[in-house]
């Protein structure tokens, strides 16, 4: 039977807000003291995820993991083989976009180095002479800027996330400063869901984590790279840079988790160093 929108509105908020009827079950059942201590332990495991998350200014701690996927920049196709992490918190839980409040140690965005294939001449020119090429995403802007619509990730149909970056190119050829992007002049990417995950519960329910989300834009422009020094224009030629909008795409595929703060607080402990001897 086909849902309407309001009945899929119904279980994405079902899905998405942390239910206490897990924690009234364990506490009718009354559990022994071992076993109590064996479910604090994998709780304060499986809340490992928030231990960044901005629990003075939030309601809803947040954490995305991007596994696998792509970022066509021009010409240059650059794969992600290095996990992504995008984590913060939200205001509240709502069906309506939010601006992303920034982790609590500033690592909102943990993006390594990813390899670009056959280097920037796509012949592998400068990978022989000085060394493999890579390109890092960080957040253009403040992280503010980082949009987060909860029901469409979830159920699709319109940007699920709005993300701005500026993406540095490293290379000893290049200089320190090589950037495609810049908090003046982003990559914006609105991502959209384009196949949707399924949602489940950990934690006893105080965890919801949707699996195997894939986000994607193709309509976003990348400006040309700058300070890249002598080979500034190179880059520029052979990568097709600038790139109009509709001729780059990007593609995000990973796991989303969010809980509420009250069980962060809670649960979310840093593990206690052990004793020296």
């Amino acid at each position: 039977m086909k849902r309407t929108p309001s009945a899929r509105r119904r279980v994405v908020r079902a899905g998405l807000l942390a239910s206490c009827t897990a924690m009234l079950l364990c506490a009718l059942l009354g559990a022994g003291a071992g076993s109590a201590l064996a479910a604090n332990s994998q709780l304060k495991e499986e809340f490992a995820e928030f231990l960044d998350c901005p629990e003075a200014t939030a309601g809803v701690c947040t954490v995305a993991h991007t596994t696998s996927g792509e970022f066509k920049m021009g010409t240059k196709d650059v794969p992600i083989e290095k996990p992504i992490t995008l984590q913060g918190g939200l205001a509240f839980s709502s069906l309506q976009a939010q601006p992303l409040i920034p982790a609590r140690d500033g690592n909102t965005l943990i993006s390594p180095p990813q390899k670009v294939p056959g280097g920037l001449l796509g012949i592998g020119l400068i990978e022989g002479i000085g060394g493999e090429v890579t390109a890092t995403a960080t957040i253009a802007g403040p992280a503010t800027g980082i949009q987060v619509n909860q029901y469409f990730l979830a159920e699709g149909g319109g940007i699920a996330v709005v993300l701005p970056l500026k993406i540095k190119l490293d290379n000893p050829l290049l200089g320190g400063e090589c950037l495609i992007g810049s908090d003046s002049e982003p990559v914006v990417l609105h991502l959209t869901t384009t196949k949707m995950g399924t949602i489940g519960n950990l934690a006893k329910g105080k965890i919801t984590k949707i699996s195997n989300v894939t986000l994607e834009d193709t309509a976003f422009a990348v400006p040309a790279a700058k300070n890249c020094g002598i080979s500034t224009v190179l880059v520029n030629l052979l990568a097709g840079l600038p790139s109009g909008a509709g001729h780059n795409k990007a593609v995000m595929i990973g796991d989303f988790e969010q809980t509420l703060v009250q069980y962060a607080l809670k649960y979310a402990k840093p593990p206690k160093e052990k004793k020296k001897k």
